[in-house]
């Protein structure tokens, strides 16, 4: 079955990796709202592919089906037999309408917000994250991203205990599984540049200590090879000595 996708959020990234290794489906085109983006994302996962225009998309007859999916399993639930278009406009809103439209949006999270408990909520966010840190888990590149560290520094922190993983996910490349870190979104989303910062400081002063060590432990053991030599000379001087005599 050949498929195409449409989005290039994490959900749909899942999707993809998930269906190429599945026999009989063949993912070979992606959907994103700007061609860079479509681009970017179908090379990321070799599709050969990619559209910034769902028309163009739905017209390929390359693609064999098209199906709704259910938002809690992932799973999809039954086909698209048709899909409606419509065509796109412009909507010009004065400032008063902005401002009305701004007002009316910010009443109705703050009822919203009124209708469960702080502490309930809090505890219901939580239940719900730690049941499903995998899912919510950051792929390497993401962390790195969203930190601003280079792939090096990514694999010290994890490491070091310092950026926690939560998981493993992986995917096949050229026949080859390949295996990386999932990271806590919570914990990576509260760090902040001083953190890291103070991450590097710590890395270069140990960098500095382990260095001196190396050159202690450098300088000992030349005076140990030192000391073994001059006793072995000793103790041939002694042995020719007592062949001489």
């Amino acid at each position: 079955m050949r498929v195409g996708t449409i989005g290039s959020g994490a959900i749909v990234d899942r999707m993809i990796e998930s269906m190429q290794v599945t026999e009989h489906i063949e993912v070979i085109a992606v959907y994103s709202r700007t061609m860079d983006r479509a681009q970017e994302f179908a090379q990321k996962h070799h599709v050969k592919k990619w559209y910034d225009s769902l028309e163009q998309m739905l017209a390929d007859d390359e693609i064999d089906t098209i199906r709704y999916f259910s938002t809690e399993t992932q799973r999809s639930i039954n086909k698209v037999e048709s899909v409606i278009i419509a065509p796109t406009f412009e909507l010009v809103y004065s400032d008063e309408q902005v401002k009305m439209f701004e007002k009316n949006i910010k009443e109705r999270l703050a009822k919203t917000a009124t209708l469960v408990d702080g502490e309930v909520r809090d505890e219901l966010y939580t239940k719900i994250y730690n049941e499903n840190k995998i899912a919510f888990g950051m792929k390497p590149s993401e962390v790195e991203e969203f930190l601003k560290i280079t792939k090096n520094e990514r694999k010290l922190f994890e490491s070091t205990g310092k950026l926690q993983v939560v998981g493993k996910d992986g995917f096949n490349k050229y026949g080859t599984y390949i295996e990386y870190s999932l990271y806590d979104r919570v914990q990576v989303s509260s760090l902040k540049k001083e953190d890291i910062n103070n991450w590097r400081r710590e890395y270069e002063i140990q960098k500095e200590i382990n260095r001196k060590k190396a050159i202690e432990k450098s300088k000992e053991t030349k005076e140990k090879n030192k000391e073994m030599v001059e006793k072995l000379v000793l103790e041939l001087e002694e042995e020719f000595i007592k062949w001489e005599k």
